[in-house]
């Protein structure tokens, strides 16, 4: 693969990333919102005549919605980030057994109890994952 071909690639890969978590984390939230503001308007809402004869608009009915919505939603995330959070990271943590050695070996190197042999086989390893990247412009 030539030079520039394989820039081009890259440039394409770093804006296909980019494109997924835009759609991820903001397009695709903001219509999951929507979608479940409408839907929750029209099976809760339309159903009760009282309250559908009040807010009838479903501009005022999305305002007065995400008023209502967004602190509960904030709440459970912040309860979540609170308490869950350590230990979903946790549980990610120990099933990452490439990390783990990382540290370990780190740990040994710092008190100096590291085997030689060790420390090498973590070098040759790193080196195998450097050379099987496609990222070229970290070089």
């Amino acid at each position: 693969m030539r030079k520039s071909n394989l820039i081009t690639f890259e440039w394409c890969s770093k804006r296909f990333f980019e494109f997924r978590i835009g759609n991820k984390f903001y397009v695709g939230f903001t219509f999951a919102l929507l979608n479940f503001v409408i839907i929750f308007q029209r099976f809760f809402i339309e159903s009760i005549d009282l309250i559908h004869e009040m807010v009838s608009n479903i501009v005022i009915f999305t305002i007065l919605f995400l008023i209502v919505y967004l602190p509960i939603a904030t709440v459970f995330g912040n309860n979540y980030y609170k308490n869950q959070h350590r230990v979903d990271y946790a549980m990610t943590f120990t099933k990452t057994s490439g990390e783990l050695k990382f540290y370990k070996l780190l740990f040994d190197l710092k008190t100096n109890s590291a085997d030689p042999k060790e420390v090498e086989a973590f070098k040759k390893m790193l080196h195998k994952f450097e050379e099987q990247s496609k990222v070229t412009f970290l070089k």
